[in-house]
């Protein structure tokens, strides 16, 4: 910054010398005059010569102003062309933040519609669960509540997601021809779902597993899905995700939850 402020301030120290030398061949021209006036009452010859030198000299200045006002010009186009591409700069990184600030708005709504449906929960979101000294698991959103424990993992970009989700691989496919396996999260095998099911000591079913997708995405094989897990659009998180709550059979008291809480409380990671 400082030696664009530097630059700013030589280019401003040039127009300024360039301005004033104008001006000093401006004055020239218009003291001829006078004296051409005084002169012309003498001799006719002296008169030519000096019509003459003053046509020179308003020749010169016209030149010399030209390219004084084509340097003027060029650096004012510079100077528009960089702010426009600061601006645009500025626009994208306002757009992008737009967008993160959009999905955080949207996936906050989503988790506090889904908090609602219950009337006692222990969250944790957004955080990694200590495993052992070399392993850590992270976690979108694990709620604790009376009707279970939800394992919630939010999938924002637009897939077609196919599989049997008691499979322990699931397809990804992101575009026409373009796909990937990953490890079903809706499965026991899942690390997240193995580690609460050792660590709370409790049965694979009372696990929910959610997975909310892009209102975009498509999902096949829906069918294969088991009492404990869901696929829910973004925009029926509050209908799908009530339907699966209501239809649990696993019941924990306000002290069973805060227990459980309790056993995973000093493995979180900030």
């Amino acid at each position: 910054m400082s030696s664009i402020k530097l630059n700013n301030e030589r280019g401003d120290m040039m127009h300024r010398e360039h301005i004033r030398a104008m001006d000093f061949l401006i004055f020239i021209p218009i003291g001829i005059q006078a004296i051409t006036f005084i002169l012309a009452f003498e001799q006719s010859l002296v008169l030519t010569l000096v019509s003459l030198l003053q046509f020179g000299l308003m020749v010169v200045y016209y030149i010399y102003l030209s390219n004084i006002r084509n340097r003027f010009e060029l650096t004012i186009t510079q100077e528009d062309q960089f702010f426009d591409r600061q601006f645009e700069e500025i626009k994208q990184q306002l757009g992008n933040k737009s967008l993160h600030i959009s999905h955080f708005l949207n996936q906050k709504n989503s988790i506090d519609t889904i908090r609602h449906l219950f009337s006692h929960t222990r969250m944790i979101y957004s955080k990694r669960i200590k495993v052992d000294e070399k392993t850590s698991l992270s976690v979108d959103l694990l709620l604790l509540t009376e009707a279970g424990i939800y394992v919630i993992h939010f999938m924002d970009a637009r897939f077609i997601i196919n599989g049997h989700f008691q499979d322990d691989l699931i397809q990804v496919q992101y575009s026409g021809n373009q796909y990937i396996h990953m490890v079903n999260p809706l499965s026991d095998i899942y690390p997240l779902n193995q580690y609460l099911i050792n660590a709370l000591n409790v049965e694979p079913s009372a696990i929910k597993r959610v997975l909310v997708i892009h209102n975009d995405s498509y999902v096949k094989g829906m069918e294969s899905l088991n009492d404990y897990q869901e696929i829910v659009k973004m925009d029926d998180v509050s209908s799908k995700m009530k339907e699966f709550v209501l239809s649990s059979d696993t019941v924990f008291s306000n002290d069973q939850v805060n227990q459980l809480y309790k056993i995973l409380e000093n493995q979180i990671i900030d």
